[in-house]
């Protein structure tokens, strides 16, 4: 996350924030001052919460593209499809960031 600049205000969408890397993610981009926006199953919501989350997004009744766009940064844990619908949610010069990408069949 620190190559992406990640600075005060920034809107910032992490994937997966209930995981060991996106929980990390959070308090990180929160130390920042960012603006965080995550999703995670409802189960994990209050969890979520407690680690700072500004908008957690339930991705069981909640389309996450609906809620968050316009963001700055992309923090993508999920790869495949996650990776390349970030391009349509970040705002211009808006960065995307992924620790998956895109997997392949060989």
């Amino acid at each position: 996350m620190e190559s992406v600049g990640i600075k005060e205000n920034d809107r910032i969408l992490i994937h997966a924030e209930a995981g060991g890397v996106g929980s990390f993610a959070i308090q990180y981009a929160k130390a920042k001052g960012a603006i965080v926006y995550t999703t995670t199953s409802s189960e994990n919501v209050d969890w979520v919460k407690a680690l700072g989350a500004d908008r957690v997004i339930d991705y069981k009744p909640e389309d996450y593209k609906e809620v968050a766009n316009n963001l700055d940064i992309v923090f993508d844990t999920l790869g495949n499809e996650y990776t390349f619908d970030a391009f349509e949610i970040i705002k211009e010069g808006g960065k995307v960031t992924t620790i998956v990408g895109p997997k392949k069949s060989f």
